[in-house]
């Protein structure tokens, strides 16, 4: 149903899915992490196809999205990835240009595992049901990767475009088409629809993000969609950088963050879009009749759009009661797209 409405058709009711509907927050995922490691089901494609579907299996959604980690591509690249309490560590961090000539651009066919867990979950993907393939954006990739770790204020990658302009130029087109490649892999697989993560966009400046982010965006969305598959594009935290976003070519839908009415998106787009999106990921750790509040609210909101996805603003929290997020999806299946 997704790709219907990304394609121009109407679906039979409004499409819901969520951004991280396979993770923690599942206790058969938790199952499976007791035997396995993290990159265990990231690199196995049977393994990675199984995890995917586990979502559909307990929960009334419209689409899967492939089991795997926007930093894959940077173990790809030449970097050491690892996981720590604190979160995901990429070793060594490019601070210098160069740092550049040790990493390696890979090509589509060098993604082998997350190839074959796409064919292996469509395999078992139910009539109806769409996969979403996905990747981080270049800029995303750049803060891990000249930070080695989660992007912060007072990271290394925070100040990177005024304290060398070369290097940030340099990284983000060497990871347009790192993504690209990444991101041609999975569609080549047989993915139609695909989610562009900027998840750190909202730290960027709009003069910076118009310049350098937005062109690359573009670029990426437009070569996808050639390749026959409708790209959604999440950027968190970046109300400011919309203005941007409003004229990038390629794009099916934009993702909606939570601090704004999917209304105030839709004019800030200028109507452009179908929106994805946008309820509060807390709001599900809360009674089920705010949660019935919300969800008939984003409702609402979304029948005057051009199109709507019915998902969160971000991914769902780990804690987040798995009947909530039942609860959630089946009322906004009744709310249908009327």
């Amino acid at each position: 149903m997704i790709l219907d409405l990304l394609e121009g058709r109407t679906p039979a009711r409004t499409p819901v899915w969520f951004m991280r509907q396979a993770g923690r927050f599942l206790p058969s995922y938790r199952k499976l992490r007791e035997k396995h490691s993290f990159l265990e089901l990231c690199d196995t494609p049977e393994l990675a196809a199984r995890v995917t579907m586990l979502p559909l299996a307990e929960l009334d959604l419209d689409a899967a999205i492939i089991f795997s980690d926007i930093l894959i591509p940077a173990q790809r690249m030449g970097l050491r990835l690892s996981y720590t309490e604190k979160g995901p560590l990429l070793e060594p961090p490019v601070r210098a240009l160069p740092d550049l000539r040790a990493l390696h651009v890979p090509v589509p066919e060098e993604y082998p595992a997350t190839a074959g867990a796409v064919r292996a979950a469509l395999s078992e993907l139910p009539p109806g049901k769409d996969l979403i393939g996905f990747s981080a954006a270049p800029y995303t990739l750049l803060t891990y990767i000249a930070d080695g770790a989660k992007a912060g204020a007072g990271s290394p990658s925070a100040g990177l475009p005024e304290r060398s302009p070369e290097l940030f130029e340099a990284l983000l087109g060497m990871l347009e088409n790192v993504i690209l490649n990444y991101s041609l892999a999975q569609v080549r697989a047989g993915v139609r629809v695909f989610q562009l993560f900027d998840t750190w966009a909202g730290n960027l400046e709009a003069r910076v993000y118009a310049a350098s982010v937005a062109p690359r965006i573009g670029r990426i969305a437009e070569a996808l969609s050639a390749e026959g598959a409708k790209v959604i594009y999440f950027a968190k935290d970046a109300w400011h950088l919309m203005d941007s976003v409003r004229g990038l070519p390629g794009l099916a839908a934009v993702s909606a963050g939570p601090a704004r009415t999917l209304g105030d998106y839709d004019e800030k787009l200028g109507g452009r879009f179908p929106l994805q999106g946008n309820l509060d990921p807390r709001v599900l750790l809360g009674p089920q009749k705010l949660i019935a509040a919300e969800v008939d609210r984003i409702m609402k909101e979304g029948r005057a759009l051009k199109g709507h996805i019915f998902n969160l603003g971000h991914g769902i929290l780990p804690e987040t009661p798995v009947e909530n997020v039942r609860f959630a999806a089946d009322r906004a299946h009744a709310g249908g797209p009327g």
